[in-house]
């Protein structure tokens, strides 16, 4: 099994390695490789060492530029293709915002492989996050509560998640005020302070 993950959000990928690790039940049988200091034969010989009687290996290979448009790296695709259909679960890292797709061999390799995107989030993109975030633990909020999370749980992926599910164990349905007392705060513009005040009409600043 090959996963490819995309981008150069740490916390994304971090949280993208811990859900494989989780699904395939492995707690320390994973080998750590680097694409710029570690020869390939290395990485080659540790695929092919799987033996039916290990338990569940998993190889992760970061700064995999081969498969970007800039290749940093003195590794080819073939290997890696030849071993497609390899049962150790190998991932690969790439630490760049898009594929090379107009390279023939990275687009096989990604057609078996399962790919995730790690990409920083913005303030649009975080939207979506958050809500998908919520769906994922089985959280129901109001439009105004959401609003409200949205406006200030930042762009950090990890600390979002690990918001929503503070949140979750306290309720499935929390209320604006069950929120607003669990959500850690990030820091925030001016412009939440001033709508905030407008709206309590105190027309203070804090």
């Amino acid at each position: 099994m090959i996963y490819i993950l995309y981008g150069k959000d740490k916390s994304m990928i971090s949280m993208k390695l811990d859900a494989i690790k989780k699904k395939y039940h492995i707690a320390q049988n994973v080998n750590l490789y680097d694409a710029n200091m570690d020869d390939v034969s290395n990485v080659l010989q540790d695929l092919d060492a799987f033996s039916m009687f290990d338990d569940e290996k998993m190889i992760v290979v970061y700064n995999c530029t081969f498969l970007s448009s800039k290749n940093t790296t003195n590794y080819e695709i073939d290997p890696f293709l030849v071993r497609k259909d390899t049962d150790v679960i190998l991932v690969l890292i790439c630490p760049s915002d898009k594929l090379d797709t107009r390279k023939k061999k990275v687009k096989e390799l990604s057609q078996f492989a399962t790919l995730y995107s790690c990409l920083a989030l913005d303030e649009k993109s975080q939207k979506f996050y958050v809500q998908d975030k919520l769906k994922e633990y089985g959280v129901k909020v109001d439009f105004k509560t959401l609003d409200w999370m949205q406006a200030r749980m930042g762009l950090d992926p990890m600390c979002i998640e690990n918001e929503i599910e503070k949140i979750s164990i306290y309720s499935k349905n929390p209320t604006l005020q069950d929120v607003q007392s669990l959500l850690v705060v990030e820091p925030m513009n001016d412009i939440f302070k001033m709508v905030d005040a407008f709206f309590s009409q105190n027309g203070i600043l804090l």
